[in-house]
């Protein structure tokens, strides 16, 4: 199973968005896919049209379907009572991957796509730790940039705890809402252009995309860009 964990430390840059239309490219590619809703939000749970848990169901990994191939973990009503559970224990940046992960692992997904909060609290740092794949999704914009730069001191530290322990791990930037034709968009790009974790991947802005959203539908048959994300994650 592949972990592939969603995050930028700014928020509004779309992703919940990002993870349901990968979670629905992926599904139709065949692939079994499970979405962990880990913002105290649950907004990840509302596109879904899922409810939220109690934490012990969370604990176990409890889901429910979302469509063909694709179920939701949602998000639980009492993350606070989770992140005091998390910090009682020694090892308590990998608190999910040595409880929920194998629990998940253990029902055949072959991809686990996380959903994280705007924050840097105890859940997220789990979910970063946990992850093969970090993907940070950013607009082109000035304090979107400003919370990628603040990611990747994370992306770092999280670097060098994997390295130690053997275990896999990649960041890749992927541009969500995309618009062509604005000034920033020059500056931006040829400091994105020089960064190997660049995908090279521009999610257009559409509003279609919103409100296929608001109405709990996926987008990936009229954005071909949600299908290369697919295929570049794959």
């Amino acid at each position: 199973m592949k972990i592939i964990t969603i995050a930028n430390r700014k928020g509004g840059v779309g992703k919940t968005t990002t993870v349901y239309n990968l979670g629905f490219a992926l599904a139709a590619q065949n692939k079994k896919v499970c979405l962990l809703d880990l913002d105290s939000q649950g907004n990840l749970t509302k596109t879904c049209n899922s409810d939220f848990i109690e934490l012990a169901d969370f604990l176990k990994g409890s889901t429910n379907t979302v469509a063909t191939n694709i179920d939701i973990i949602s998000a639980c009503n009492d993350f606070l009572l989770l992140q005091h559970k998390i910090n009682q224990v020694i090892e308590n940046n990998t608190f999910l991957l040595n409880n929920l992960v194998p629990l998940i692992a253990a029902q055949n997904y072959d991809y686990l796509l996380v959903d994280t909060s705007p924050s840097l609290d105890i859940i997220n740092t789990n979910a970063f730790i946990m992850s093969d794949l970090l993907l940070l999704v950013i607009h082109l914009d000035y304090y979107s940039l400003l919370g990628l730069n603040n990611m990747l001191d994370i992306v770092g530290q999280v670097k060098a705890l994997k390295d130690k322990s053997n275990a896999r791990f990649d960041y890749k930037i992927l541009v969500n809402s995309f618009h062509k034709n604005r000034v920033y968009n020059n500056i931006a790009l040829e400091n994105l252009n020089k960064m190997s974790a660049f995908t090279n991947i521009f999610i257009p802005y559409r509003q279609s995309v919103k409100d296929n959203i608001s109405s709990h539908k996926p987008s990936i048959d009229t954005i071909a860009e949600y299908g290369e994300l697919c295929k570049f994650v794959m």
